[in-house]
This record gives structure tokens, C-alpha cells and sequence, in this order.
């Protein structure tokens, strides 16, 4: 197109409040992916395959909405008020979860019954039901980015800076649905309140659009441009640009399944820690497309720019294991004493600083393509080509997270999965790059020098698995496994061995066979909620004594033969009470559910105030009165699950709470008052 030439477009106006509404799209879409993943999480289970499931059900449904309205929206006379409806459809399917689920939590019980014993079947099923829950909604979603490029690509040579603007700011809102999905609604609101605060969100920019579309001018006459594309040349084929797509989406989503992995090595488990990965993600990736749309303004050769685009995000990758375990002290926990202000602040620095630069440049591939499929876009077939990559992008992203988390870690272990998928990019510039039209030798010189850094210097195989103390601790490293599930490792400890999860969590060991010993005695059938709770001791520690909540369906005695002595001590002298009976003493303190899971949500926040030593813990004195008020409000003569047992064994409940006494006690240095509360428990054992 001669520079003389001009064609109209969207006043600034109402390109400014169309960008709006997409940025409020992403916001809200985020939020939904949020929320379904927790609440089918609680049907469904919360394994890495169960979400896997629904992941892709989710996905799927993205990739077939891109490319059904991407294809049709080349014919849409008016596409804004069209991508009206796709938002208020996206509410009103959105609204139709809340009865599937309901229809659902009655469904899946018989038929977990019927093909629990039969894994494959099972899972089967579980795709079903999240498939028909999520696709419709998802399927509407898809065809947003599709129908809104159709409606502000005026002319072809603007796909690819429109297209990459509106993909940057849609990332923004997602990033901004995340945090605000993973931090704030579901304590302040719940589940539900906020799942209507999206549907609400949802139907708002539904209105909006259908209003603001009544001001849309109609499509301008493209004839000048699309003859100026049809003469331009394509820098890459058609085919290669859809390989391109898929890839760019399974390499971000295999990376970021391994850096999630990589992450649960040194950070505490909880919400907020997936949250603030997702979020640091979407923001880089939101950048990368930024990044992206200002290159397209630079005068150099197109594919050089997306050459290096593409060895900067493989390069970057490879180094993020090694920055890593460089910030990490060898994979040490983050943020030992932080306040919860401060290790959030460290967490979301050290995420930034190890997967930010390497996310901009991943984020810049699917934008930068954009630009490069201008020659197969004339301006009436915008929503067809923008719908083509972004459905194998999100088909691509699939892959990419079962493969991740079922594949390469099974077979490859973090470190070399983590190089694998980031050698990937310079195999494929490798492989398709020599048949792009006029390619120069630094598309070949690039991929090929970065595949050798890859497979030479940057060899992670010396990278710790675990973390090992040998000196401080005297351990060694027994043995290790790495899995779809978690890090599993074996670590000896002077004379015993540790079992220990993701690096940081210790579940067991031989050194303390005797008390899980005692505690595997306790009928813990958790497998779903009990009106009915009684509290057991899990040991007699005066420090960090372990405490057992354990649910009932009735009040029903326990039986003598039930009981026994465990380490010759008996098993009652851990039983602690009957916390029913005190229950009106909770009333203050606020209800966990699944709705809103309070405690989830409180937990890490408490856990981090306590080791900034703003809080102490409920042990000692205080804990061992609360237990002699709940024993006096109920004695064991008269404790419903006790009914059944002879005299000497409620002497023994008592017993358990002297011999606590006497341990915390003596801990104080009150050695007369912890001499006198033992010889109390050896006296009630003696009796009878």
C-alpha cells in the first residue's frame, strides 16, 4: 500500500473502550478458570491428574471456540455486537454450571462406585462430566480474541500490531483475575458470591459491547489493501506458522507445569503460591506481547527478529534451572522467618527474577506470528486467521501439560525436561527456517549455535534433586524418585532414614516408627465431613505436641477390644475429649467450608505470622488447660464414647492428661510440680 494511502479505521474513543472490555474479558475468564479448577478440585479430587482433566476439557473447549468463530467471523456484518453475545452467552452458560454442579455431586458418587476399580474408565468419566460443565462456556471464550480482531483490523497491514495489543491487554486483565481469583475472593466472599461477581462482570461487558456496537462504523472498503497483501510474499508457509502456533503453546504450558514442580521445591504449599506463579506468568506474558507489537514497528527483517525472539525464550528457559538453584542456596526453603507481607514480597521477586525475562520472550512468539501470517489475511479474513493459530496454540498448550507432568517427569526428571522443551524451539527453527522464503544465515546459525550451548555448558544433570545437609545435619542421599505426583526422596539422617516430599516436607521416618505407630491406631476414615469430632494426642511433647481431630458419623462407644497398649502405654491415655460437647466454646472463631475455606486460606498467612513471632502456638499450659475444662465438662463416666469401657480404662484418659502435665511441666523447670503430675499417672496406672 502506497504511503499516500489511507484507510478508515475505529476513532481512538472507541477503540479505548473496546479495549476496555477485553481487558474486563480477561479479568473474568481468569477468575472462572480459578474457581472451576478449585471446585471441581473438591469433586473430582486434587491430584495432578484429576486437575489434568479438567484443564483440558477447558482447554479443548478454547481451541474448538477459536477456530468455529474464527471461521465464521469473516461474514459477520456487525462482529462487536456478535462479540456481545459470545459474553452474554459465556454468562448464561457461566449461571448453567451452578446446576450441572449440583447435578454432578449427585452423579458421582454411583459412579465412582461402579468404575473406581477401573482407573482408565474413571478418568474417563471425569472428563465427561468436566467436559460438559466447562465447554460451553470455554467455547464462547474461544471466540472472543477471533471477533473482536475481526472488528478493529480495518486493514491486513494492522494485523499484527491490533492483534498483539489486544492479546497484551486481555493477559493484563487474565494476570489481574488470577491474583484477585487466587488472593481475595474466595475468603472475603466464597465460592459461590464470586463466581456470581464474575457471571455479573461478565453480563456488564455483554451490555456494553451490544451498546457501543450501535456506534460501530461499517467495514471500510479493503480492496486497495487486500491487493496489497495478495502481492506480498509470505516469509513462512502457512503450514509452518500453524506448526509454530502449537509448539509456542506447548513449550509455555510444559514450562510452566515444570516451573510450578521446580517452585514446590523451595516454597510453602498453599494457594497462594500457585496463584503468585500464574500471575507472574500472565504479566510476562502480557509483556512479551508488548514486546512483541513494539518490534513490529522496528525496520529490520521480520524473521531475523522472530528468530531471536525464539533463541531468547530457548536460551532463557535452558538458564532457568541454573538461576534457580543459584538464588535458591541450592534449593534451601524461601523466606524461613519472613513476616507474611515480606515472603510474599520474596516470593513473587524470586519467581519474577528466575521465569519473568524467560516468560516476555515465550510470550512474544504467538503476537510475532500474527505479523508474520499478514500475507494469508486480507482484512475480511482477520477472525479466520487469528481463530486458526490461537486454537492450535491452545491445542499446542494441551500437550504440553500432559506431557509435562505425565511424561517428562516420569521419564526425564525436572532438570532435563526443563532443557528438553526449551531445546525444542531451536529444533524446530532448525528444521523449518531453512524453507522460509530467502532465509539468511543467521537463521541458521542461531538455533544451531543455541542447540549446542544447550546440550554442552548448560547441562543441569550436577543440579541437586533434593537438598542435602551433610555437614550440618550429617546427611546423605539415600535414593530418589521424581514423578507426576511429587519428589520423592529417601535421606539419611545419622542412623535413620527420612521420607521427604518436594525437598522440604518430611512425612516419616525410621526414627519415628513409634509414634506414627501410635497415631496409625486412630481410625482416620476422613472420606467425608462427620457432625461428630473427638481430639487424641499424638504423642505427650511439651513443645510441638501433635493433636488429632478425628470425625464420626454417630456417638457410638468405642469397645474394650478396640484398645490396646501401645509401647506400654495405654491407647486411651491419649484420647483427649469430646469436642462436641464444648462446640459453643468454637462459636467465635470463624466456619471452614467448601465454599469458603477459611482455613486454606488463613493457614499459610497464620503459619508465616508464627515465624516472624507475632503469634505462639496453642501448646503447653494453655493447651493442657482447655483439655482439663473440655474433661471436666464432660467426664469419662459420662463421655458417650467411652460408655462401654470398663472403669479402669476411663482412669486411663485422666492418666493421659497427668502424664502430658508432667511433661510440659518439667519443660517450664517446675520440676517438683512435674514429678508430682507423673507420679499421678503411674498411680492411676497402678490402680487399676
Amino acid at each position: 500500500m502506497d504511503q499516500g494511502q489511507s484507510v478508515p479505521g475505529r476513532s481512538i474513543r472507541h477503540r479505548s473502550l473496546t479495549f476496555a472490555l477485553f481487558l474486563a474479558s480477561g479479568f473474568t475468564g481468569l477468575v472462572y478458570e480459578v474457581l472451576w479448577m478449585k471446585e471441581l478440585g473438591l469433586l473430582f479430587g486434587n491430584t495432578t491428574l484429576a486437575a489434568a482433566t479438567t484443564l483440558t476439557a477447558f482447554f479443548l473447549g478454547l481451541a474448538v471456540g477459536g477456530y468455529v468463530w474464527g471461521r465464521r467471523a469473516g461474514r459477520m456484518r456487525q462482529p462487536l455486537r456478535t462479540y456481545a453475545i459470545l459474553e452474554g452467552c459465556i454468562a448464561l452458560s457461566a449461571l448453567l454450571y451452578f446446576l450441572l454442579l449440583d447435578a454432578y455431586h449427585a452423579l458421582y458418587a454411583p459412579l465412582f462406585n461402579q468404575f473406581g476399580s477401573q482407573p482408565t474408565l474413571l478418568i474417563a468419566v471425569k472428563f465427561a462430566l468436566a467436559l460438559s460443565a466447562l465447554f460451553p462456556p470455554s467455547f464462547f471464550m474461544g471466540g472472543t480474541l477471533p471477533v473482536m480482531s475481526q472488528h478493529l483490523v480495518q486493514h491486513a497491514t494492522a494485523l499484527g500490531r491490533t492483534t498483539s495489543a489486544l492479546y497484551a491487554v486481555n493477559t493484563s486483565g487474565a494476570a489481574l483475575g488470577a491474583f484477585v481469583a487466587g488472593f481475595f475472593l474466595p475468603p472475603w466472599l466464597g465460592f459461590t458470591k464470586a463466581y456470581l461477581v464474575a457471571v455479573i462482570t461478565t453480563s456488564l461487558i455483554a451490555v456494553a459491547a451490544w451498546y457501543w456496537s450501535k456506534e460501530a462504523i461499517n467495514p471500510p472498503d479493503v480492496s486497495v489493501v487486500e491487493s496489497d497483501v495478495a502481492s506480498a510474499t509470505p516469509l513462512l508457509s502457512s503450514h509452518a506458522m500453524q506448526w509454530l502456533a502449537f509448539l509456542s503453546g506447548f513449550v509455555a504450558l510444559s514450562l510452566q507445569v515444570l516451573w510450578t514442580r521446580m517452585f514446590a521445591q523451595v516454597l510453602q504449599n498453599s494457594v497462594y503460591t500457585y496463584s503468585l506463579i500464574l500471575t507472574t506468568v500472565l504479566i510476562a506474558l502480557a509483556l512479551g506481547a508488548g514486546v512483541a507489537h513494539g518490534t513490529m514497528h522496528l525496520r529490520a527483517r521480520p524473521l531475523n527478529i522472530f528468530c531471536g525472539l525464539l533463541a531468547a525464550a530457548a536460551f532463557l528457559s535452558g538458564l532457568s534451572p541454573f538461576v534457580f538453584t543459584w538464588l535458591t542456596d541450592g534449593l534451601s526453603y524461601v523466606g524461613g522467618s519472613d513476616n507474611w507481607a515480606a515472603y510474599i514480597g520474596r516470593v513473587f521477586g524470586l519467581v519474577g527474577v528466575v521465569i519473568g525475562l524467560p516468560s516476555i520472550f515465550l510470550g512474544c512468539v504467538l503476537p510475532y506470528l500474527f505479523k508474520l501470517s499478514q500475507p494469508f489475511s486480507p482484512a475480511s479474513s482477520t477472525g479466520q486467521t487469528i481463530g486458526s493459530l490461537v486454537a492450535m496454540n491452545t491445542i499446542g498448550a494441551i500437550a504440553g501439560s500432559l506431557c509435562a507432568g505425565f511424561v517428562f517427569l516420569e521419564w526425564f526428571g525436572l532438570w532435563a525436561s526443563i532443557r528438553l522443551v526449551a531445546a525444542s524451539y531451536f529444533i524446530a527453527m532448525l528444521l523449518i527456517m531453512p524453507r522460509a522464503h530467502s532465509p539468511r544465515l543467521v537463521t541458521r546459525i542461531i538455533p544451531a549455535s543455541g542447540l549446542l550451548l544447550l546440550l554442552s555448558f548448560l547441562d543441569p544433570s550436577h543440579l541437586p534433586q533434593v537438598r542435602v545437609q551433610p555437614l550440618k545435619r550429617q546427611e546423605s542421599l539415600y535414593d530418589v524418585w521424581e514423578g507426576s505426583g511429587a519428589t520423592v526422596a529417601v535421606v539419611k539422617r545419622k542412623s535413620s532414614l527420612k521420607l521427604k516430599v518436594n525437598n522440604i516436607y518430611t512425612v516419616g521416618g525410621s526414627g519415628a516408627a513409634i509414634f506414627e505407630a501410635r497415631q496409625a491406631h486412630i481410625p482416620l476414615t476422613m472420606l467425608e465431613v462427620y457432625p461428630l469430632v473427638t481430639w487424641w494426642r499424638g504423642d505427650f511433647f511439651a513443645v510441638r505436641p501433635i493433636v488429632l481431630l478425628v470425625g464420626h458419623r454417630e456417638a457410638e462407644s468405642f469397645e474394650p477390644h478396640d484398645l490396646s497398649f501401645v509401647d506400654d502405654v495405654p491407647f486411651l491415655a491419649y484420647y483427649a475429649g469430646n469436642l462436641t460437647r464444648v462446640q459453643s466454646r468454637f462459636d467465635r472463631y470463624p466456619v471452614n467450608t467448601d465454599d469458603r475455606p477459611i482455613v486454606e486460606y488463613r493457614a499459610p498467612i497464620t503459619h508465616r505470622r508464627r515465624r516472624a513471632k507475632r503469634l505462639t502456638w496453642f501448646v503447653g499450659e494453655p493447651l493442657l488447660t482447655f483439655m482439663e475444662t473440655v474433661l471436666h465438662t464432660i467426664p469419662p463416666e459420662h463421655d458417650t464414647y467411652l460408655q462401654n469401657l470398663p472403669t479402669r480404662q476411663h482412669a486411663y484418659v485422666q492418666a493421659g492428661l497427668h502424664r502430658h502435665w508432667a511433661s510440659v511441666l518439667k519443660k517450664a523447670g517446675k520440676v517438683m510440680a512435674a514429678e508430682e503430675a507423673q507420679a499421678r499417672y503411674f498411680r492411676l496406672l497402678d490402680r487399676y
